[in-house]
């Protein structure tokens, strides 16, 4: 499926592309600025939930 491996001060995960698009890729990157911000705050997992849920409401009705 994939590889690991680290490369410098970095870890590298190779992913084959027919396993995954670029809109797949972003959206997991997304989720670890996401969970990244989380983890840095004080808020909890369902609150940063809830807001992203809003978010999203908001994002839907442009």
């Amino acid at each position: 499926m994939g590889n690991i491996v680290s490369q410098g001060q970095n870890w590298v995960l190779t992913i084959p592309k027919a396993l995954i698009s670029d809109k797949e890729i972003q959206k997991i990157i997304e989720l670890m600025k996401f969970y990244e911000l989380v983890q840095n705050s004080a808020m909890t997992e369902t609150k940063a939930w809830k807001i992203s849920e809003e978010i999203k409401e908001i994002g839907g009705k442009k």
